[in-house]
């Protein structure tokens, strides 16, 4: 569960950082946005643990995408429950916009924009997970997704930076008492 959060934590604050690299405002709605866009995953493995876990296996077995395996073993994937449970909770409409269309930021609509700084902000845990570069993570994006974005790749090393600097505050914030 500590990892579940850290790594949502990680994704609010890259959401929020490449926000503000692009001077947007309301910032702090990405993070908050980031930090929900996961949740799919924490419903998937607290309501269907089982299919849960043989998706995550299919999709590390076969090298597949982990969405893809949801879809074909448990009927939907993270981004779709998410996008469930943020309309279920009354959140404004561009939370389930974004969190939904966060695989496929194209598809987003009005919520395009901050579907793909979601995207970015997986880039980033993602990258970090895998210790891999920045150059590295931001050439894994899919090109269409940086004209939504309106940064440069080479802007993604700043933002993972910026997040990955707040980021034990964070958690320290949030996880202090299991200390």
């Amino acid at each position: 569960m500590h990892r579940f959060w850290r790594d949502s934590m990680l994704n609010g604050l890259a959401a929020r950082a490449a926000a503000r690299r692009r001077g947007l405002p309301g910032s702090e709605r990405l993070f908050v946005i980031g930090l929900l866009a996961d949740i799919g995953h924490l419903v998937m493995y607290q309501t269907v643990p089982e299919l849960a876990a043989t998706a995550r296996e299919s999709a590390e077995r076969d090298g597949k995408a982990l969405d893809v395996s949801e879809r074909e073993v448990v009927g939907c994937d993270f981004s779709e429950i998410g996008a469930a449970l943020a309309d279920l909770w009354q959140l404004p409409p561009s939370f389930a916009g974004a969190i939904g269309t966060q695989l496929c930021p194209r598809l987003g609509g009005e919520y395009g924009n901050e579907a793909a700084l979601l995207s970015l902000a997986r880039c980033v845990v993602e990258a970090e997970r895998r210790n891999q570069s920045s150059a590295d993570a931001a050439a894994s994006l899919e090109a269409d997704i940086w004209p939504l974005l309106e940064l440069e790749p080479e802007q993604l090393a700043d933002i993972r930076e910026e997040a990955e600097l707040h980021l034990a505050a964070y958690v320290n914030l949030f996880f202090s008492s299991a200390h």
